[in-house]
């Protein structure tokens, strides 16, 4: 079956790019906020960052390594103030965090949501994980509870990709059919692919 398409819209509530940015994808009940450090105090006045939610503290370590912190939160507007004041949270710019529009994630949803994402993000390899000291357990959730939550994070992948972050694709690439680019200088040797996920070094 061919793969259907999917329509992403992105809200700018105060018409800056550099800002805010809500995004969604249409007719799915997953809500995104990619939110600027700096813009963080304007953001949580907002009741929407008040419910449960998943979210992604996102940076660079102090060797310009990407890195995320992966975090749950029956509320985030109250959690994330406990970030900024933390001293091994100082990494991050930007914070990507989502709940349901119809406020239809519970507790026990987010802990399994924060589950599938960490344990996804350590086998990808993409990004720094080490201030996810603690992994948390696959709490147990009723079947139909458990397909819901697992539909929501296949919109949290698409959505964490769109926005620029590859944290949840696989470092290492299926380079049968594609062109491999090579390099040598001294005593260092390299090779790569190029395709529509950018440039990957192979190991």
């Amino acid at each position: 079956m061919k793969q259907l398409g999917k329509t992403i819209i992105t809200h700018l509530p105060d018409a800056n790019p550099k800002g805010i940015r809500h995004i969604s994808i249409s007719y799915m009940d997953i809500q995104a906020q990619l939110i600027p450090r700096a813009y963080i105090h304007q953001a949580i006045r907002h009741d929407e960052l008040n419910i449960p939610c998943l979210y992604f503290l996102l940076g660079k370590d102090e060797n310009t390594i990407d890195k995320v912190y992966i975090g749950h939160s029956e509320s985030f507007k109250d959690r994330i103030k406990s970030h900024q004041n933390t001293t091994s949270k100082e990494f991050f710019q930007e914070v990507l965090v989502f709940y349901s529009q119809s406020n239809s994630l519970n507790k026990a949803d987010v802990i399994y949501l924060e589950h599938l994402a960490i344990a996804l993000a350590i086998n990808s390899q993409q990004y720094e994980l080490s201030e996810n000291r603690v992994k948390p357990n696959k709490n147990n959730l009723l079947p139909h509870q458990r397909d819901m939550v697992h539909h929501f994070f296949e919109d949290v992948k698409v959505l964490t990709e769109f926005i620029g972050h590859s944290l949840f694709r696989p470092k290492q690439q299926n380079i049968e059919g594609k062109q491999v680019f090579y390099i040598q200088a001294r005593n260092a040797k390299a090779s790569g692919i190029y395709d529509g996920n950018g440039f990957t070094v192979l190991a």
